[in-house]
């Protein structure tokens, strides 16, 4: 009941009746408030541009450094082909070998 008392006795926070005064007074209201809000908006657009600015120049570093990695890739690739390309045909020629042996061994028999 005295929080409800209160609100019809003094409808306006006492910082807000002295603000109303003030301007009634013909007082001008202070703006560092909005000349600091727009200097830190240009300072963090200018660390943003720095920033941009900065990973645009470290782009064809990042490229040479992926091309590297996909030239390795690809030699690594095509080694790899012929390798297994040849464990093949030693594969071929282990299997002919034995079938050699297998039958020399049941003519000798």
């Amino acid at each position: 009941m005295v929080l409800l008392t209160e609100i019809f006795d003094r409808p306006l926070d006492p910082g807000y009746a002295a603000a109303a005064a003030r301007r009634a007074a013909g007082e001008v209201p202070r703006r560092s408030g909005r000349v600091l809000g727009v200097v830190a908006a240009v300072a963090i657009g200018g660390l943003l541009a720095v920033a941009g600015v900065r990973a645009a120049a470290g782009a064809p570093e990042a490229d040479r450094g992926r091309r590297e990695l996909l030239a390795r890739i690809s030699d690594s690739t095509t080694r790899t082909d012929a390798l297994a390309a040849q464990a093949a045909q030693l594969r071929a020629e282990d299997a002919a070998l034995q079938a050699r042996l297998g039958g020399a061994g049941a003519a000798a028999d």
